[in-house]
């Protein structure tokens, strides 16, 4: 690869991971806050994340990736 493929992949990678940072902040802003009520009635129903075992849970990179490892 020469040092300008090089260059274009390492700007496209910088603003992959600066388009995620921001999907992820947008999203997060679209999400309720739960108060204490709330979260103890959904660890009734689903437990709490320490429950469950840390091969149950997948790196979740976007939906593309989801898609190809399922």
């Amino acid at each position: 690869m020469s040092l300008n493929n090089e260059l274009v992949e390492e700007i496209r990678k910088a603003i992959r991971e600066e388009i995620r940072k921001t999907l992820l902040e947008a999203i997060m802003e679209l999400i309720p806050p739960v108060n204490s009520t709330e979260q103890k009635e959904i660890e009734q129903k689903v437990g709490s994340p320490n429950m469950y075992r840390e091969e149950d849970f997948i790196e979740w990179s976007g939906p593309r990736k989801y898609i190809e490892k399922h």
